[in-house]
């Protein structure tokens, strides 16, 4: 399970063992959060774009090249690149998120919903990167927002003022 609300980390079971790897700071984290919550695969010349927009197509994608293999030493499973798309299928906590939203399951989607969008991984050096996250985390949270308004009447008051004060 890879959590992209709040805080990212990678959560596995291994032997019965859980291991937690962290998103840091990274561009190679970064890559992985963006093509992870893309879920359906990102043709390479987006990505190059996306983390490189003031270079060349030609050396975005040798960046990019470069970026894919620092990522692979991280040892995620599932990740998959062609010539074209890089792809990681793995469950995340936003779908998981959207797919409460849509049974109606208000209370899962407020549970899963523990903070912005790759919180502490903004943007670093490209400023495209930090206007899709923004506008990412802007959507999510006023699906969040409008989960919230749509559960208040349900609640008790002091679980009023909780979901408020969140």
């Amino acid at each position: 399970m890879l959590r992209l609300l709040g805080k990212p980390a990678l959560i596995q079971v291994h032997s019965g063992r859980t291991e937690t790897l962290r998103f840091l700071p990274e561009r190679r984290f970064r890559l992985l959060a963006h093509v992870a919550l893309r879920g359906d695969g990102v043709s390479r010349d987006k990505l190059a774009h996306l983390f490189w927009p003031e270079r060349s197509q030609e050396a975005a994608r040798s960046n990019l090249r470069k970026l894919l293999l620092e990522a692979r030493t991280l040892d995620v499973p599932q990740l998959q690149s062609d010539r074209d798309t890089v792809r990681w299928a793995v469950r995340t906590d936003v779908a998981d998120f959207h797919a409460a939203l849509a049974r109606g399951d208000t209370d899962a989607a407020l549970a899963l919903y523990r903070g912005p969008l790759l919180d502490g991984l903004d943007g670093g050096d490209s400023e495209a990167f930090s206007d899709w996250l923004e506008g990412e985390r802007a959507r999510l949270h006023s699906a969040w927002r409008d989960a919230v308004v749509a559960a208040l009447p349900e609640r008790d008051p002091a679980a009023v003022i909780d979901l408020t004060g969140r």
